[in-house]
């Protein structure tokens, strides 16, 4: 999956850019479900899902090219 969005690139190692990417993704999901929009949302939930579990969970520093 990582391969697919490039979220392994060496771009995200450092540790703020990863939380900060997650963390706009989240609050972008939750202004899209606050204002009525839940495709956005639901879309935009799914994208923060996958960074936090990217980012946090699967992390591997030897993995980032």
């Amino acid at each position: 999956m990582g391969r697919l969005l490039g979220l392994r690139h060496r771009f995200f190692l450092p540790l703020w850019r990863r939380a900060l990417t997650s963390a706009v993704l989240v609050g972008w999901s939750s202004f899209e479900f606050l204002n009525g929009a839940t495709i956005w949302g639901g879309f935009f939930a799914v994208l923060a899902a996958i960074t936090l579990w990217e980012f946090f969970v699967d992390f591997d520093p030897e993995n980032y090219q």
